[in-house]
């Protein structure tokens, strides 16, 4: 077995690695599994296409208040301790120092309010029209 890419973990998890013949068979055996896998991959791909097309026309601030708006709960999203501003950088498909800059931008304008546990938006409408 070769591992080609590596992932790391934020938090405890579990791995199963599934060998290709035994996924194979079963695509083979059972119908309803393989139309599963197929939905699995086409919904993955609607995920890549649609962060293609936020990387390419919509600018940091608005990915980033898009993420608020999907993540958190009753108007907070919890930073746990691994969640830093490079881990936040990367889902938004930029650098630290523009997330920095989006998020002092917003906490100015009153839509969100940061601290270093949570993120607590303010102002949902106005974020929501920015991240449209």
């Amino acid at each position: 077995m070769c591992i080609r890419d590596r992932a790391v973990a934020l938090e405890p998890t579990a791995v199963w690695l599934i060998p290709r013949q035994t996924l194979t068979r079963l695509m083979r055996e059972r119908p309803d599994f393989a139309q599963s896998v197929i939905e699995r991959m086409a919904e993955r791909m609607l995920f890549l296409v649609t962060l293609v097309s936020d990387l390419s026309l919509r600018p940091v601030t608005g990915r980033l208040a898009r993420l608020l708006l999907e993540t958190a709960a009753d108007n907070v999203m919890p930073r746990p301790r691994w969640f830093t501003q490079a881990e936040l950088a990367a889902r938004l498909g930029t650098v630290p120092d523009v997330v920095q800059r989006s998020l002092r931008g917003l906490e100015a304008d009153g839509l969100i309010a940061v601290d270093r546990a949570e993120i607590r938006i303010l102002d949902r409408p106005a974020l929501e029209q920015l991240a449209a």
